[in-house]
């Protein structure tokens, strides 16, 4: 007869509060990221000290869980390593900080955004008066300095001399964060207002166009539609915050705009509001990391939720984002050498390496997406999903604008020969831009077409084409692009070496793919955590560039880059997982033992046990492993060590603004650069409704502070924004 057997199959974190004694066996699905997560997964079974059964499977194209099928010993009674997190990100440290600070205000936040918040003050909503001045009181920043300072006391125990320069004060860094707190409390909730407005907005528009009593039937209903989308925003954004579970619940809010620590939520996510079923009051936003949310809420882009379909359909607009005439966007200066880019009058010389731009590749009218709204696809065609299977050209820019931040190095083998050059910098900017189809029709053509005033993404423009006798709504191309902070580390190759290679391409690309799985190796990380890129995107490739995708980053690429041993380490990595032998190097440099060269006869080219992966399978086709002046490169670069170069300085005396002022809705503001297109308005005109008027005109806008411990770091980094042509997301 039938056996009752008790089955649980639930998450790794097994938050289910039940009783687990008598389980006795436990099957992983795959293979744990480290040996701490198989030491925990696994124990819990036998827990009342019977017998126990682990099973665990290792999937055959994954890298990560054929690496530990062939090394059962290294997971199973490998060593547990202490957690890994990189307390020198500043924005990390200072999101613990600040909920120190809101500790110490004693304040009693509403568990509904809407409730924080003096709605009837429009447009600027900002915070009820008394939370406004019983977070800036005398004794709430003198108790927020005090337990700043036992924080920032024993963070320097642990830091040890490796201080990044923002720690060197503390005294003035503690007071900074004390006084930057309440008017980044107020800013946090800067996201939560563009949507409200940005849903009345919506309502607006769709009750404008239903005043027309000549609007076809067809257009009536879209506007109906349209309204039902715009309330339905509205309703959530005012009705949902109170439950724990709700995305805009005030501390789980908090956490994703960065304000509080939060490593269980995408910091600064990308939106997309869902109505859900009709009349169910399942509408709510859907929240991905920003890199993940540029192509999965990519324009026309189909997501399924809940059983349904829907179709990436508009960008949710504020009302600032349309002056009647077109969306503001950016433009970029690619550098042709290491791939940095630069915004605004491209300099003379590329910030990263030094070279000349006389002729960057620039890429024109890109447009930051933050939140998109999606509409009902319940018939969705073949082609549809074809096209979506072809998935979006997406790339990587990247600037390091902030030189005290930078550390730059050579990396020399024993004849002190430079094999590559290493530049390392804390919280770069990096951003991705959607180009479009993969295959789409003219490749030459990038970016997508929107309705500057609606926000609706649309198809081509045609001048004869008309609907039901009315005119196209006029069109705006853009490229839509996300920029987020991320540890980064670009390895440039000396031009000697690279023509010397026999076959470039397949040489880098190896190169690149065993840099990332040597880092993953060395560091215990999981597949995707450590990202590589070769740059530029066109022409010959001449570096790679490798930034830290996990939230908050683990802090190895700087160990990569500062420690006089670090590339050696990660190349002899990078042959052990390539089947190849290396030579083992102790903390000293000096080489301990030589690994047996394998030569797996299992591996040609290449295999999911070394270096191909599911995220790599572009590249397959130029990956191998067996190629002569990549095993060369690598076992040189065993034998090798990084000197240092020295930084240069961000403080550098502030240019003069121009003298003609600049109007912003009443006041002129006389603090202008038009050429790098910077502007610093005084914190207290410093209203939201102003701060979105600036940037809507393509400015990037500084609040200079009022408290006097704030006014020498804010002088450094205005100079750092002027120099670097006006690149600033603070």
């Amino acid at each position: 007869g039938a056996t009752f057997l008790p089955t649980l199959i639930c998450s790794p974190t097994m938050e289910l509060g039940i009783d687990i004694s008598s389980m006795n066996v436990v099957y992983l699905r795959n293979c744990p990221p480290t040996p701490a997560n198989y030491a925990q997964r696994s124990g819990r079974a036998g827990r009342s000290g019977q017998p126990a059964l682990i099973m665990t499977y290792c999937a055959a194209r994954s890298p990560h869980d054929r690496y530990y099928f062939d090394r059962t010993k290294d997971l199973v009674a490998g060593i547990v390593r202490p957690p890994s997190i990189d307390l020198t990100n500043r924005e990390l440290v200072e999101s613990h900080l600040q909920a120190e600070w809101l500790a110490a205000t004693r304040v009693e936040l509403k568990a509904s955004i809407k409730d924080n918040l003096d709605l009837k003050n429009t447009p600027d909503r900002p915070l009820v008066a008394k939370l406004s001045r019983k977070i800036r009181s005398a004794d709430a920043r003198a108790r927020a300095s005090q337990r700043i300072r036992v924080v920032l006391d024993l963070l320097e125990g642990d830091l040890g001399a490796d201080k990044p320069d923002w720690f060197r004060d503390r005294g003035t860094f503690a007071d900074g964060v004390v006084a930057r707190a309440p008017r980044r409390l107020d800013r946090s909730f800067d996201r939560w207002r563009r949507l409200l407005a940005s849903a009345e907005r919506t309502v607006e528009l769709a009750d404008a166009a239903l005043l027309d009593y000549n609007l076809p039937a067809r257009d009536r209903k879209k506007e109906e539609r349209r309204q039902r989308s715009g309330n339905l925003q509205r309703d959530t954004l005012l009705t949902g915050g109170g439950r724990f579970n709700s995305d805009f619940y005030l501390y789980r809010y908090l956490a994703t705009e960065a304000f509080l620590p939060g490593y269980n939520f995408p910091r600064l996510p990308l939106t997309a509001f869902v109505e859900g079923r009709s009349g169910s009051g399942s509408q709510h936003y859907i929240h991905r990391p920003r890199f993940l949310g540029i192509r999965e809420f990519a324009p026309h882009a189909l997501i399924y939720h809940e059983g349904r379909t829907y179709r990436v359909n508009q960008a949710l607009l504020s009302p600032s984002d349309d002056d009647g005439m077109s969306l503001a966007t950016e433009s970029r200066a690619i550098c042709s050498e290491c791939g940095a880019s630069h915004k605004g009058e491209p300099p003379e010389r590329c910030h990263v390496c030094g070279a000349p731009l006389l002729n960057p590749r620039l890429v024109h009218n890109l447009y930051r997406i933050e939140n998109v709204g999606t509409a009902r696809a319940d018939r969705i065609t073949i082609n549809d999903e074809f096209r979506r299977r072809q998935a979006f050209e997406i790339t990587t820019i990247f600037s390091f604008n902030d030189s005290s931040s930078v550390i730059k190095a050579k990396n020399l083998d024993d004849t002190d020969v430079v094999l590559a050059e290493l530049v390392f910098a804390r919280a770069a900017r990096i951003s991705q831009l959607n180009l479009g189809l993969r295959r789409r029709r003219d490749l030459a053509v990038k970016g997508f077409f929107i309705d500057p005033h609606a926000g609706r993404w649309k198809g081509a423009p045609s001048d004869d084409r008309q609907d039901n006798g009315r005119p196209e709504a006029k069109v705006q191309r853009v490229i839509p692009m996300v920029r987020d902070s991320k540890n980064a580390l670009l390895v440039r190759f000396p031009s000697a070496w690279r023509t010397s290679l026999k076959h470039p391409d397949r040489t880098i690309v190896t190169i690149q793919h065993a840099l990332a799985r040597g880092i993953e190796t060395e560091f215990h990380l999981e597949a995707g955590e450590i990202l590589a890129e070769r740059k530029p995107d066109e022409g010959p490739s001449k570096a790679i560039l490798l930034y830290e995708a996990a939230e908050g980053g683990a802090g190895v690429l700087s160990q990569v880059a500062e420690r006089p041993r670090g590339m050696a380490r990660i190349a002899r990595r990078s042959l052990e997982v390539m089947h190849c032998g290396a030579t083992a190097i102790d903390v000293l440099g000096r080489a301990t033992e030589t690994l047996p060269d394998t030569k797996d006869s299992r591996c040609a080219a290449g295999c999911y046990r070394c270096l191909l992966s599911y995220y790599n399978q572009p590249d397959h086709g130029s990956i191998d492993r067996r190629d002569e002046d990549t095993l060369t490169f690598f076992r040189r670069l065993c034998r090798s060590h990084s000197k240092s170069e020295a930084a240069g300085s961000a403080a550098e005396e502030v240019k003069k603004p121009d003298e003609r002022p600049f109007p912003a809705l009443g006041i002129d503001l006389s603090e202008i650069w038009r050429r790098e297109r910077v502007i610093v308005v005084p914190e207290a005109a410093a209203s939201e409704r102003r701060l979105t008027f600036l940037r809507s005109k393509g400015l990037d806008v500084l609040v200079r502070p009022e408290a006097e411990a704030e006014r020498g770091a804010f002088e450094q980094r205005l100079s750092r924004v002027l120099k670097d042509g006006g690149d600033d997301d603070d």
